[in-house]
């Protein structure tokens, strides 16, 4: 009885410190603060998980603590073997290389932390069958090592499986298993689940796009501190949206991104507010609105579609935003003003003015301009 009980607390303590370590290394590519981190390897050292009480390396070095941790591997400690084995195969931490040099080494240790019960040596052992590590990709394996992790709770393991559905590798692209799997990983916090969720919703590929589902997902993720899914979200709000299909949505989404400070979510948010697209939900008054939170964020852009918005009713500070805007290379900007100049409509009629805008907007590449310019 007293071996049983040592053995499970072992396997407590050596669960703790993997989960310690995924989190310092960043396995999962998500940036966990400092004192998570911490945490984590104080709750692994009062169960009694030397190495974590102990640590050696400066925090987040892949190869230091791979270098410090081979002594205890040595000796049977499967967590540590598990870290050994990400400093063999990856150059970038959560990242495996395409053709790890030693492939077959780290597979070997993933496997023994497999056949001990560490479910996220399973996982590892089954990224690595897929980038043919013993020859031929073992799609067949790994979707049952994925399979068998994520039936225990292994949230990775679940966002793999979501992943070989949603690519096609091995088992046919069937993205509504894709969304059950990513989806179970994303409902337990794991941010890549998240992610792979948003990106089916925002790529659209063989399904409907849906921004503002996209937009909840990556916004999950990136909050989580998933660097590409705030990137993600960043393309979402820069290009990933079209107003000529759905210019509710896009609204939705974009004003949402201002809400976060976004600035790009709040020039094309308040340019929409005010667009006919909208129909009855156009309001010029939440395009004023928005268009002035991007430009207190420090926006040229949403600076100048703001000076545009506000020169029929306040042609003074009009002027001085798209003056500012275009001095800062908004072309746009500066063929508005020019417009204005040329037209005389709310400021002095100025043509040779406007023509020299003309010409900056086209240095600009602001192709409307040009023809004006000469």
């Amino acid at each position: 009885m007293i071996a049983l009980l040592l053995t499970a607390f072992a396997a407590d303590a050596t669960g703790l410190a993997l989960e310690a370590f995924t989190a310092e290394l960043e396995q999962d590519r998500v940036s966990v603060p400092s004192e998570r981190v911490e945490a984590l390897h104080a709750a692994a050292c009062e169960a009694g998980y030397g190495p974590s009480c102990d640590r050696s390396w400066k925090a987040g070095d892949l190869q230091a603590a791979g270098a410090a941790l081979e002594v205890p591997c040595q000796g049977g400690d499967h967590a540590a073997c598990v870290v050994v084995a990400w400093a063999m195969t990856q150059s970038e931490a959560g990242k495996v290389d395409a053709e790890p040099a030693r492939g077959a080494e780290a597979l070997a240790l993933f496997r023994a932390a497999c056949a001990a019960g560490l479910e996220r040596g399973c996982v590892e052992e089954g990224v690595l069958l897929t980038r043919g590590v013993e020859g031929e990709p073992g799609l067949a394996k790994a979707q049952t090592l994925f399979q068998t992790a994520c039936q225990v709770g292994d949230l990775s393991g679940c966002r793999r499986l979501g992943a070989m559905y949603h690519n096609g590798r091995g088992l046919g692209r069937d993205l509504d298993k894709a969304r059950q799997y990513y989806g179970q990983a994303c409902d337990g916090g794991y941010a890549l689940g998240c992610n792979g969720l948003a990106l089916i919703d925002h790529l659209g590929v063989g399904v409907a796009k849906d921004p503002v589902a996209a937009e909840a997902n990556y916004v999950k993720a990136c909050d989580a501190g998933l660097k590409g899914a705030c990137d993600n979200l960043g393309m979402l709000y820069q290009n990933g949206l079209n107003p000529d299909q759905d210019a509710a949505a896009a609204m939705a989404v974009w004003a949402s991104g201002c809400s976060r400070k976004v600035p790009v979510a709040c020039a094309n948010a308040g340019r929409l507010a005010n667009d006919a697209r909208l129909g009855e939900a156009r309001d010029p008054a939440k395009a004023g609105e928005l268009l002035q939170a991007g430009c207190d964020l420090g926006d040229p852009f949403s600076c100048g579609l703001l000076g545009t918005h506000l020169l029929p009713t306040d042609t003074e500070r009009g002027t001085g935003l798209l003056e500012n805007a275009c001095v800062q290379g908004v072309a746009p900007s500066c063929a508005d003003l020019a417009d204005a100049l040329w037209s005389g409509e709310h400021v002095k009629k100025d043509k040779k003015r406007a023509r020299d805008l003309y010409t900056t907007a086209c240095q600009g590449e602001f192709e409307p301009a040009c023809a004006r310019a000469k």
